[in-house]
């Protein structure tokens, strides 16, 4: 409770009986194995793991971010080499998760091939599955290009 918290750390200030490290120096070792055995020393350091994995999580996910925003930088960058007609086509729908996933995979095929994206995507194969996207989302939008997603 917080009124025992008070108390205790207000013990602590004053009572060496309560506070074996109130005339330890703080750079001994002795210091900080008194501080560990506190009831609520444990507490704390589990709180500062959490915070520690939860940041370890977050420069994951953060360098996740930063790898997809390069490819579609390249991927942005290599769509100005192809065609009128297939920059049209993903112009308008290259926002969805779906055309991004779709042009990942062709950029992912045009690099194993060793020819450039523009190749791959103005294939048939490929232009009659952006076409077909394209229909589904103008007639569907959001909604459409999440249901191709599941």
């Amino acid at each position: 409770t917080p009124e025992w918290m008070s108390a205790q750390i207000e013990l602590e200030r004053v009572d060496p009986r309560q506070n074996p490290n109130l005339l330890v120096d703080e750079n001994s070792q002795e210091f900080w194995d008194n501080l560990s055995r506190k009831p609520y020393a444990k507490a704390i350091l589990r709180s500062e793991q959490h915070w520690v994995d939860r940041k370890k999580v977050w420069l994951r996910q953060y360098e996740r971010v930063e790898i997809m925003n390069r490819l579609r930088e390249e991927i942005a960058e290599e769509l100005e080499d192809c065609s009128m007609e297939v920059r049209r086509l993903v112009a308008p729908i290259f926002h969805y998760k779906i055309c991004e996933a779709s042009l990942w995979n062709a950029a992912r095929e045009a690099h194993s091939r060793g020819v450039p994206l523009s190749a791959v995507l103005e294939r048939e194969d490929k232009l009659a599955e952006l076409r077909g996207m394209r229909q589904k989302i103008d007639v569907g939008g959001r909604a459409a290009a999440e249901a191709m997603m599941d």
